[in-house]
């Protein structure tokens, strides 16, 4: 028979992280609106980081002072991401967004100017459908995280009918973690 349970993989650092990362995926696909202000804190404290160290490194050559910069923005970003989350959603979209829109030209100039613009179009859709959105995506993001680590932990993958297994195991999910968060949320949800 198949041994399901690898004791030396579940208390290695890789097993350990992978069951980290499946408790934070199921508070992620039942629970991701009531759970989004510190999530949403802490990656705009990264995507200030990383905003404020690039675009000073474009005008001043100090490492040092580059950082500074960095900590000071990342901190203000986070700051409004935990105060008002559907900021921090819309900051955090359009910077994803901008990443992408921003590669059409290698021109430093024209590529801000492209990204910025379509990332701000792409942030205002995100701030008017906020709500809906919010539990959509982590709904999404959890289930697909959910399976991924299942899969991982219990090594799944090689098993007949593996994709079929998780494809379905993931709509599963993402219909019950729409439906949880929906119905647990009807006040706060447009």
């Amino acid at each position: 028979g198949r041994n399901m349970f690898n004791l030396n993989y579940l208390t290695s650092v890789n097993g350990i992280q992978a069951i980290v990362v499946l408790v934070i995926a199921i508070i992620a696909c039942f629970f991701g609106y009531k759970s989004f202000k510190p999530i949403v804190a802490i990656i705009c404290f990264f995507i200030g980081l990383s905003v404020g160290l690039t675009c000073s490194a474009q005008f001043i050559n100090n490492v040092t002072f580059n950082w500074i910069i960095g900590a000071i923005i990342a901190v203000m970003l986070a700051f409004i991401g935990y105060k008002v989350a559907h900021v921090g959603l819309a900051i955090w979209i359009g910077y994803e967004t901008y990443k992408v829109a921003s590669q059409v030209s290698s021109n430093f100039w024209v590529s801000l100017i492209i990204g910025l613009v379509i990332a701000i179009v792409v942030a205002f859709l995100v701030w008017k459908f906020k709500k809906p959105l919010m539990i959509v995506t982590t709904a999404v993001a959890g289930g697909f995280q959910i399976m991924t680590s299942i899969f991982t932990i219990f090594s799944l993958s090689t098993i007949q009918y593996a994709l079929i297994i998780w494809a379905v195991g993931l709509l599963v999910l993402i219909v019950l973690g729409m439906l949880f968060q929906f119905g647990t949320n009807k006040k706060t949800v447009n």
